[in-house]
């Protein structure tokens, strides 16, 4: 069971997740032409790009739980066997682990560890594939192409309704060889 387990996430969860976070990788880079020339002309700092995404557009932003027994949060009783969500895209906004929380910053100045991934013993197990393949494709992409554009205002992109993914419907861009 916990071979088919890892082995859906790898083929299904894997898959929506990694695509999200692309499609934010070129977002950030569209909307903003200073990163896209800065990571232009130093690709070594795409790994630290790809972490701040994954950091502030969480691929999966909270995962459910079951409390084990009864226990007390910050004041709130939880019962035993109670359905809990771990909010990881709430922490990685946490403004006392991130300093200007909603903001894109490449590099980031704090090396707090972001938990878009998971944490402790519920990380993804397919968090390096994605790493490798979101590096890959982004320096592919800087490589490949001069300018990146949004052909429509930030303001008008749509996102799927969804409790946990924030993901675009579409991402309308022009790219210039």
């Amino acid at each position: 069971e916990e071979i088919i387990s890892i082995f859906t996430v790898f083929l299904f969860r894997g898959h929506d997740t990694t695509r999200q976070t692309l499609t934010n990788c070129t977002r950030a880079l569209a909307a903003d032409k200073a990163l896209f020339r800065q990571l232009r002309e130093d690709p070594n700092q795409i790994k630290l790009f790809i972490e701040e995404v994954i950091r502030l557009y969480s691929p999966a932003n909270a995962t459910p739980r079951y409390a084990v027994k009864d226990t007390e949060i910050a004041g709130v009783n939880i019962p035993a066997n109670s359905q809990i969500y771990l909010c990881w895209g709430s922490g990685n906004r946490d403004p006392q682990l991130f300093e200007n929380a909603d903001q894109m910053q490449c590099p980031r100045a704090d090396k707090a560890q972001h938990m878009g991934f998971g944490a402790g013993i519920h990380f993804c197990v397919g968090m390096r594939l994605a790493r490798a393949q979101l590096q890959y494709t982004m320096e592919a992409l800087l490589q490949r192409y001069s300018d990146i554009s949004l052909t429509v205002p930030e303001s008008e992109l749509q996102y799927a309704p969804a409790i946990n993914l924030r993901a675009l419907v579409s991402l309308p861009i022009r790219c210039t060889i």
